[in-house]
């Protein structure tokens, strides 16, 4: 099954994208990065925040359909 540690990864990642916040994809991204991280020395006592990537949620508006005007 995995360490405890490797479970509540897995468990954060199904429940951001269940409730809609982030999609798995970026969650995978982030996990590949802090592995690399993990493999340099002199990175490991240090914060990682500012290598990891922000991703942001956008809110795309759509374009309203205007109906065709009727002709009299």
């Amino acid at each position: 099954m995995g360490s405890f540690k490797g479970l509540k990864q897995v468990r954060r990642i199904v429940e951001d994208c269940i409730e809609n916040k982030m999609h798995p994809v970026y969650h995978i991204k982030i996990l590949m990065l802090k592995r690399e991280l993990a493999k340099h020395p002199d990175l490991v006592n240090e914060n990682w925040d500012r290598f990891l990537p922000k991703f942001k949620k956008k809110n795309v508006k759509q374009k309203k359909v205007q109906g065709k005007e009727k002709k009299e």
